[in-house]
């Protein structure tokens, strides 16, 4: 079934044109129609659809898991005021764990995508994966040349690099030039239709399949 009406797509093509408060005001009814209610029933549709997948689903609360249409303008009054698009994070904590593995959702008529993996991991974490890597070199190349997530993903995305890495590491960049990452996600791109169709769901539960080892990898590097 679909969850998303064609006005989904609309509100944020009109909202582009008239990011501003008085123009979100008058449609705030619309936008709660149209975007915030059907996103919410989405995401918890999908986060039972997933849950099979990853048990750890079962405790994220849906209002952690999606982001605001206000954008952070304390830093950038150059921003516009509202975000042209809604996304959502699925993973245990939502928003709260953004460290954490999961499956990021940006829903809009503008390039919307879907990621996952560890984008902006913190010092401790970052040497976690890095180790992981190391001990694990043969799975985790299998993990990336395997045809189902080359078929989602074409391999990671493009990550800040670091020059030079700590004692340990350095004598493994020749084998595993991916050390000098210091981001280890993925991430696919897709037509703005698609979330209008029935089969969205399937859509994306099939993409979260095929980077399930990744992103169990992953997981493991940040909990050992």
């Amino acid at each position: 079934m679909a969850f998303f009406t064609p006005d989904f797509l609309d509100f944020f093509m009109e909202l582009a044109a008239h990011n501003h408060k008085e123009w979100f005001n008058e449609h705030r009814k619309r936008y709660e129609q149209s975007v915030r209610e059907p996103m919410k029933a989405f995401v918890e549709h999908m986060r039972q659809r997933l849950t099979p997948l990853e048990p750890e689903l079962k405790e994220l609360q849906v209002k952690n898991a999606i982001f605001r249409i206000n954008n952070d303008i304390r830093f950038a009054k150059d921003k516009p005021l509202y975000k042209i698009h809604t996304a959502a994070v699925l993973n245990r904590g939502g928003r709260k764990e953004m460290n954490r593995p999961g499956f990021y959702m940006q829903m809009g008529p503008d390039q919307p995508f879907i990621a996952g993996g560890s984008y902006m991991p913190s010092k401790e974490d970052l040497m976690a994966i890095r180790l992981k890597i190391v001990n694990e070199a043969d799975r985790f190349e299998k993990i990336l040349e395997s045809r189902d997530f080359q078929a989602e993903f074409e391999g990671l995305g493009p990550s800040k690099v670091n020059k030079r890495l700590p004692k340990g590491l350095q004598e493994h960049t020749d084998a595993l030039p991916v050390l000098f990452n210091k981001q280890f996600y993925y991430s696919k791109t897709y037509d703005p239709d698609r979330i209008l169709s029935d089969d969205f769901d399937d859509f994306l539960v099939a993409s979260y399949k095929a980077a399930e080892p990744l992103r169990l990898f992953l997981k493991e590097a940040l909990t050992a």
